[in-house]
């Protein structure tokens, strides 16, 4: 997707409100906004298991789902991925369950080299991000604050013996929020 809205969709099945890519598609977002879709079950927004890349001035906003209101990416190998950068932003999504911005569950990397994921909100853990993958690369310019779990601050959840490994200069200003 390199420009252009896909907005107001529902899913009633497994998920995907906006976009479901399953069997290990490529998936590259690099503008564009997908908002205001709803999923019964998982991924408001995005649905996936393929690699993922969100870049340029891409939105993805206002979406909901039980797991992952903006983005539920199911990672089913180790070297699967999901790379944000550049200005993308993941804002305003909420999750009945885990996971207001991101779900990212199983397997891979979650890689974010620039880009925001803000005022998104979660009934469980992960206001902003769940994570549950195998690694969570950070590095640059990027912002992950103000998000929510039952009203309290809650950026990013790590469940145990999970982690965030700093691979690159922070460049920002924006302090993030570890729970």
């Amino acid at each position: 997707m390199y420009g252009g809205t896909i907005s107001n969709n529902e899913s009633t099945n497994k998920g995907g409100g906006g976009v479901t890519v399953w069997g290990g598609g490529l998936v590259t977002i690099a503008g564009g906004t997908i908002s205001g879709n709803k999923a019964t079950e998982n991924g408001g927004g995005i649905y996936t298991n393929g690699t993922l890349t969100i870049s340029g001035n891409s939105v993805i906003e206002n979406n909901e789902a039980g797991n992952g209101g903006g983005v539920f990416y199911y990672g089913t190998y180790s070297s699967s991925s999901m790379t944000i950068s550049g200005s993308a932003k993941i804002a305003g999504n909420t999750a009945t369950g885990n996971g207001g911005g991101i779900y990212f569950k199983n397997k891979g990397t979650l890689v974010m080299n620039g880009g925001s994921i803000t005022g998104n909100t979660a009934t469980g853990d992960g206001g902003g991000v769940y994570f549950g993958g195998d690694t969570f690369r950070i590095s640059g310019n990027l912002d992950i604050s103000g998000n929510k779990k039952a009203g309290a601050d809650n950026n990013v959840y790590l469940p145990t013996d999970k982690y965030i490994t700093i691979v690159g200069a922070l460049t920002g200003s924006k302090p993030i929020g570890v729970t």
